[in-house]
C-alpha cells in the first residue's frame, strides 16, 4: 500500500535521511552516557531500521508497510544473529551493535550518493564533440 500522494522514491530517500539522523543522536547518546527516555528512543529506532533498511538499499520494495515490515524483521534478524553468534563466541560487547551501526549508516549515505547521480543524469561523453554520435551509428573512424 503506498499512502497516498507521495512517491516511493521520496519515501526511500526520506527515510534513509530520517535514519542516518537518528543513528547519529543514537550514537551521540550513547557516546555522551546521556540517559533517559531520548537515548531509548533513538537507540530503540535504529536497533529496529537501520540494519533492515541497509539490507533494503538492494531491494525494490515500492510498497511503503511492506518496506516498513521487511526493514523491522530484517534489523530484529540480523540483531539477533549479532547477539546469538557473540554469546556463542563468549564475546558480548555492545559496542558490535555500534560497527553495525556504523556499517549500515556507510551503506545508506553511498545509496544516497548513488540516487543523487543517477538523478543528474548521465555524464557527458569524454573526447571530442560528436564521438559519441558517431560511435552510436557505427561510424567510429
Amino acid at each position: 500500500m503506498t499512502l497516498p500522494g507521495s512517491r516511493s522514491v521520496d519515501f526511500r530517500r526520506g527515510t534513509a535521511v530520517a535514519l542516518l539522523a537518528d543513528a547519529l543522536a543514537a550514537a551521540a547518546s550513547v557516546g555522551l552516557d546521556l540517559h533517559g527516555p531520548v537515548r531509548v528512543v533513538t537507540v530503540l529506532i535504529a536497533l529496529c531500521l537501520l540494519p533492515g533498511a541497509a539490507v533494503l538499499t538492494a531491494v525494490p520494495v515500492t510498497d511503503q508497510l511492506a518496506w516498513l515490515g521487511l526493514a523491522t524483521v530484517l534489523s530484529l534478524g540480523i540483531g539477533t544473529l549479532l547477539a546469538c553468534g557473540m554469546l556463542v563466541a563468549h564475546w558480548w560487547h555492545p559496542g558490535a551493535f555500534g560497527a553495525v551501526g556504523l556499517l549500515c549508516a556507510g551503506v545508506l549515505v553511498a545509496d544516497l550518493a548513488r540516487g543523487r547521480r543517477a538523478r543528474k543524469g548521465p555524464a557527458a561523453p569524454a573526447g571530442p564533440a560528436g564521438t559519441a554520435d558517431r560511435v552510436a551509428s557505427g561510424d567510429a573512424s
